[in-house]
């Protein structure tokens, strides 16, 4: 469970740490052109491989190609490991609500 004070520790320590903090708490991939289902295939295997199997991971935007039923499209990246998915023209709000419920940050 992680609160804002922990967030705010990350600010205090080196790039590498940042980075290390952040990207062990969640990653967020967006695409704008139509291929975020081929490009993020495989991306649980390698989080998990370099020791993230707890990340949160994210996906939104155009992410498929054409026109798609959002609840089919939900499904095949649950099945490759994503925790949430937006449709496009999702606010970034809900987004950032969705992640401050996943880790457990009050406001």
């Amino acid at each position: 469970q992680y609160s804002r004070k922990h967030l705010l520790l990350i600010f205090h320590t080196s790039l590498h740490d940042i980075c290390a903090s952040f990207f062990s708490l969640a990653i967020l991939v967006s695409s704008l052109y139509g291929q975020g289902e081929l490009d993020c295939r495989g991306l649980r295997e390698k989080c998990d491989e370099a020791g993230l199997t707890n990340i949160l991971l994210y996906v939104g935007g155009n992410i498929v190609i054409g026109k798609q039923p959002f609840d089919e499209v939900e499904k095949r990246f649950k099945a490759m490991g994503f925790d949430r998915s937006f449709p496009p023209g999702t606010p970034p709000e809900v987004d950032i609500d969705c992640l401050k419920k996943d880790l457990h940050i009050e406001d």
